[in-house]
C-alpha cells in the first residue's frame, strides 16, 4: 500500500477499536463510541491521504512533477530513501497500531 484515503480505511474496517483510539488521539478528535459511529467519524476527519513509505512517495512526487522516466539514467541512481527523509518535514507521522503512516501537513 502506498497511498490510501483515511476515510476509506475506516469504513473498510481496517482498524481495531484500539487503533481507532490511537488515530483519534493523534488527530485530536474523539474516537467513535460504537461501530455505528464509524461512518460519522470517518466523515468528520480531514480528508487525509496516508502513505506508508516516504521513499516511494518521493519517487511518485518526482515522477508527477518532472514527468520523467525514473527507470532511465541518471534517475535510477537517485537514493530514494534519502529523498524520502528530505520530504519527511512536510509530513506528519501517525502511528496506528504498530504501523507508521505519513500524512501531508495541513
Amino acid at each position: 500500500m502506498n497511498d490510501v484515503e483515511l476515510g476509506e480505511m475506516i469504513r473498510g474496517g481496517e482498524f481495531t477499536p484500539e487503533e481507532l483510539e490511537d488515530l483519534a488521539s493523534a488527530l485530536g478528535v474523539d474516537a467513535p463510541a460504537t461501530e455505528d459511529d464509524l461512518e460519522g467519524f470517518a466523515d468528520a476527519l480531514p480528508s487525509l491521504d496516508l502513505v506508508d513509505d516516504l521513499a516511494d512517495e518521493a519517487r511518485r512526487l518526482a515522477e508527477d512533477v518532472d514527468g520523467i522516466d525514473m527507470d532511465r539514467w541518471p534517475y535510477y541512481l537517485i537514493d530514494w530513501e534519502r529523498a524520502g527523509d528530505e520530504i519527511s518535514s512536510d509530513y506528519t507521522c501517525v502511528t496506528i497500531g504498530s504501523t507508521d503512516y505519513w500524512a501531508v501537513d495541513l
